[in-house]
C-alpha cells in the first residue's frame, strides 16, 4: 500500500490522471468482486501458509475467501507460502521503482516495512500464530 501510495502521489505532481486512477487501491472485499472478477483472480481458492502452532505440533493454513483457518489442505487446492508472497512483493515493488526510476529513492521498500511488523507479530504470538 505505501509503495501504491507513493506512486500515486508522484503521478500527482506530474499531471498523470490516468496514472493515478490506475493507481487507486481496490478495497472491495472478495464476497463484492463479480463472479468474472472472481474467475480472473490469479489466486483464487489459494491457501496462505502454512503457519505453525505454538501449542500443537502442526501446521495450518488460513482460507482468504472462507475467512478461516484451516488444518488440511483439500485437494486441488493450491497455497501460497509467506516465501512466495514475499517474492511476489518484491518484484511488484521492483517493477514499480523501474516505472518510476530516480523519483523512487526515498521509497520503503517491503524489507524496511517489515520493521513495523512487530506489533503484528506479537499480537500472533498472544494467539498462538507463529508466521
Amino acid at each position: 500500500r505505501a509503495l501504491n501510495n507513493e506512486a500515486a502521489r508522484i503521478a500527482g505532481t506530474h499531471g498523470d490522471l490516468d496514472a493515478i486512477a490506475l493507481l487507486e487501491v481496490d478495497n472491495r472485499t472478495w464476497n463484492d468482486l463479480s463472479a468474472s472478477e472472481q474467475e480472473r483472480e490469479p489466486w483464487a481458492s489459494t491457501l496462505l501458509g502454512p503457519f505453525e502452532h505454538n501449542t500443537l505440533a502442526s501446521h495450518y493454513y488460513y482460507d482468504l475467501e472462507g475467512r478461516e483457518f484451516v488444518w488440511d489442505v483439500p485437494e486441488g487446492r493450491d497455497v501460497l507460502t509467506l516465501e512466495d508472497l514475499e517474492e511476489q512483493v518484491e518484484s511488484a515493488e521492483a517493477q514499480v521503482r523501474s516505472v518510476l526510476g530516480g523519483e523512487a529513492k526515498g521509497l520503503p521498500s517491503s524489507r524496511d516495512m517489515s520493521a513495523d511488523t512487530s506489533s503484528d507479530e506479537d499480537a500472533c504470538d498472544t494467539a498462538g500464530i507463529h508466521q
